[in-house]
This record gives structure tokens, C-alpha cells and sequence, in this order.
């Protein structure tokens, strides 16, 4: 008789293998130095005070005015 053949069993044997891929992730850091000039404005007022007087020489009645003579 020919020979009898039961189906074929199936058999898997898996195989894997780690792949790494570098993965770059950059960063930076800017460090700002800063100077911020603040003007302080001011505004100082003096005062002074001034006396002042004033003077005025009056006749009354004023003596008449001397006329002078001419020569010729």
C-alpha cells in the first residue's frame, strides 16, 4: 500500500532582533543678561526773596530856578 500522509503540522519559531536608532532631541538654553538704566529725574525749586527800597527827593514849594544873565 502506499504510504498515508497525515496533514503537514505547521511549526513557527520566531527570530527578532533590537534595532535601536538614536534619536536626537536638541536643546539650548539662551541666558540674556540685562541692565536696564532707570533716570531719575528731580526737580528742586529755591526761592529767595529780594528787598528792595526806593528813594525821592520832594520840594514843595520848590525855591525858584536862579536865571542866569548872559553878556554879550
Amino acid at each position: 500500500m502506499p504510504a498515508q500522509y497525515d496533514p503537514v503540522k505547521q511549526f513557527t519559531e520566531n527570530q527578532s532582533q533590537e534595532v535601536q536608532i538614536p534619536m536626537v532631541h536638541p536643546s539650548h538654553t539662551t541666558q540674556v543678561q540685562h541692565t536696564h538704566y532707570k533716570y531719575i529725574h528731580s526737580f528742586p525749586h529755591t526761592q529767595s526773596v529780594v528787598q528792595s527800597t526806593s528813594c525821592e527827593h520832594v520840594c514843595a514849594p520848590c525855591p525858584p530856578r536862579p536865571r542866569h544873565r548872559r553878556f554879550w
